[in-house]
């Protein structure tokens, strides 16, 4: 090739690129900003030509001149490593320094072009910096190489195009642990206090267990000289501590595991952490409370886990309160949430409802306290349910398959008195899920293997987002002994609130769930919710595998002076999806008032919870509280969802 067919090659690389940027929409917005990223230079490094902008050359642009293409004027070049050696360590994530001594009897600054070989990737041009004339320079290449063994090459010109290269060997060490290790067990002087660590790190390291004893009083033991990599090792905590003199009486202390490592030049490095609650048991019947959370600061309406574990030994089934605590008081109450647990099994304290400010939240049992501070920011917009005039409220939050009263579902209002019960029939209350391979062949003939994740069992589950749901299929059936239709919404209104999802449909007809007598109420099938009397309906429709919030809101009929509009009106996810209008005549209440019958044979339900008030909730309330409910701080934005006006 010639110097006249580098440069067209040259010159159809950068239409090209001119081309991709002007249908790519997602580099730039506006032509200015296109012709601010376009190449404005040339420049020849190690017999390539580049294309550059503002000096610095563009990966993946190189073209190969001719023999000769390159040259400059005559000069002699000098570099020199300044470091102890040409191989350097460096931990994942610090700088990685590289210090050379760079002279050009030019006597002009020149350009250091940094060259990486990762592993067994190609040579590839990362960047390129200026460099001083007579001085020692240094360059920081972390940003251009990976974990494991990198090939940095440094090719030093000055400004006639002279070269001199420097060869490094830059190793980046990724220091880490593993540790499959369960707090939630109880450890005595007998059974020792064994973790096993898995260590990863091509360098001798020191392991660090950093405990805080119940009087508040830090302490931390070390193992040096660990030079284990990529394999476990079983050390035994209570010897450890014993050995240094030290002893652990009965209870919980909080230990933070790590490693350490300095390289040959000195620098420090430092791996990830656990944190663990370790319940030591020393004989006494005092009972022990571990919990570790690592939440500090949180959105107001977002979910917030507290894992937990209560031991006690003469009692399998304690009965723990968990309250939440204001840093100052906001006007409202939070009653503290009361439930019968198993001893000894880690459980999940899981809230969207808490103040904002500093906030405690606590665990306690008989006596003994864990405490957690949590600083919470307010959202942006009102971000509580209404309470009042609040007939219902039956949640599945909090609930669990291992507690001993996961068969125990009740419901409250808005004075917190048990206003429903819950009848449960064939629920096993093991949840999990199987998966299922089908393989095809596309036109290419290239086979294609697809996986579907199916659920199974019945009870308490858990979805992808963290929330608690009750979740029936097959025969598994929940009678709620609440009736909603009890009451004629004439005079005051009315607004029921239904939180589900659908899964694994058989059956687009099949009713997961219902409150129908006399032909009023509601039905909620796999596509389909619809709220009637018989005469009048309200409909929402959706797609099943969703996490849906359906609302509907009868209006009050008023009187002859001042009459209402008389809807039926139906909500899905805070935004309307049905209305209509009721005659007078009509009658909008269960004669035989039933409850609601929850579960198909037909497809699964994940029901979340159950909201009703005996008031018509306006559409901002119907809005407000879908948001409350899902938490999602995202929905929190009103302009996202309503105009100036707040208008639907």
């Amino acid at each position: 090739m010639d110097i006249l067919s580098a440069f067209e090659k040259t010159t159809r690389k950068i239409k090209e690129w001119t081309d991709k940027t002007k249908a790519d929409k997602t580099i730039v917005n506006s032509m200015s900003e296109q012709l601010q990223e376009m190449p404005n230079d040339l420049i020849v490094i190690e017999g390539k030509l580049y294309l550059a902008k503002d000096g610095t050359p563009l990966e993946d642009s190189a073209v190969e001149l001719p023999e000769g293409g390159g040259g400059g004027a005559s000069a002699a070049i000098t570099v020199t490593n300044k470091l102890p050696s040409s191989t350097l360590i460096a931990a994942s994530g610090s700088a990685a320094n590289l210090v050379f001594y760079f002279s050009s009897t030019n006597h002009g600054n020149g350009t250091a072009y940094i060259f990486v070989t990762e592993g067994n990737n190609n040579r590839a041009l990362k960047g390129s910096v200026s460099i001083e004339n007579g001085k020692d320079n240094i360059i920081d290449v972390s940003a251009y190489i990976g974990s494991g063994t990198n090939i940095v090459d440094i090719v030093c010109s000055d400004q006639y195009g002279n070269e001199s290269t420097l060869k490094y060997t830059v190793n980046v060490i990724q220091l880490s642990i593993t540790t499959p290790f369960n707090d939630s067990q109880i450890f005595t002087k007998d059974t020792g206090i064994p973790i096993s660590i898995k260590f990863n790190g091509s360098i001798t390291k020191t392991l660090h267990f950093e405990l805080t004893y119940p009087d508040a009083n830090v302490k931390t033991y070390t193992v040096g000289g660990i030079a284990t990599d990529n394999s476990s090792v079983t050390y035994d905590i209570f010897k450890i501590i014993s050995d240094a003199g030290d002893s652990l009486l009965h209870g919980t202390y909080l230990t933070k595991i790590y490693t350490t490592a300095t390289t040959e030049s000195g620098n420090e490095l430092t791996s990830n952490s656990y944190i663990f609650d370790i319940m030591f048991n020393e004989g006494k019947t005092t009972p022990l409370i571990s919990s570790v959370c690592n939440i500090t600061s949180v959105t107001q309406g977002e979910q917030i886990n507290i894992p937990f574990t209560v031991f006690h030994t003469s009692n399998l089934n304690p009965e723990v309160t968990l309250s939440i605590e204001p840093s100052e008081q906001d006007g409202k109450t939070y009653l503290p949430d009361i439930r019968t647990i198993n001893s000894g099994i880690r459980q999940t304290w899981s809230t969207k409802s808490y103040p904002t400010g500093e906030v405690t939240f606590t665990i306690s049992y008989s006596g003994v306290k864990k405490s957690h501070i949590v600083n919470v920011t307010p959202s942006i917009i009102k971000q509580q349910v209404r309470t009042d005039n609040m007939k219902l409220y039956l949640s599945a939050l909090g609930k669990s398959n291992e507690s001993s009263d996961h068969d125990v579902w009740m419901g409250i209002d808005s004075d917190n008195n048990i206003v429903s019960n819950t009848e449960f029939n064939n629920v096993n209350w093991v949840v999990g899920t199987k998966k299922f391979s089908t393989t095809t062949t596309n036109d290419d003939g290239e086979e294609i293997s697809t996986t579907t994740q199916y659920a199974i069992g019945t009870g308490w589950a858990t979805d992808n987002d963290g929330n608690t749901a009750l979740r029936l299929s097959g025969d598994a059936r929940a009678f709620i002994d609440f009736k909603p239709y009890a009451i004629d919404p004439k005079a005051n209104g009315k607004t029921i609130e239904l939180i589900f999802a659908i899964r694994d449909v058989n059956n687009r007809d099949a009713v997961a769930m219902s409150c129908m007598s006399n032909g009023v109420g509601f039905t909620v099938t796999s596509d389909t919710t619809t709220f009637t009397n018989g005469s009048t309906s309200a409909v929402c429709n959706y797609i099943d595998g969703e996490k849906l919030h359906i609302t509907l809101v009868i209006e009050p009929q008023g009187t002859d002076e001042n009459p209402n509009t008389r809807l039926f009106c139906a909500y899905l996810n805070g935004v309307m999806s049905s209305a209509a209008q009721y005659a007078t005549s009509e009658i909008l209440h269960q004669s035989a008032p039933v409850g609601i019958t929850v579960g198909s044979s037909e497809c699964s339900i994940d029901l979340y919870a159950i909201r009703t008030y005996d008031i018509a909730l306006t559409k901002e309330e119907v809005r407000d509280n879908f948001i409350a409910e899902s938490g999602d701080i995202a929905l929190s934005i009103e302009n996202d969802i309503y105009n100036g006006s707040s208008m639907l």
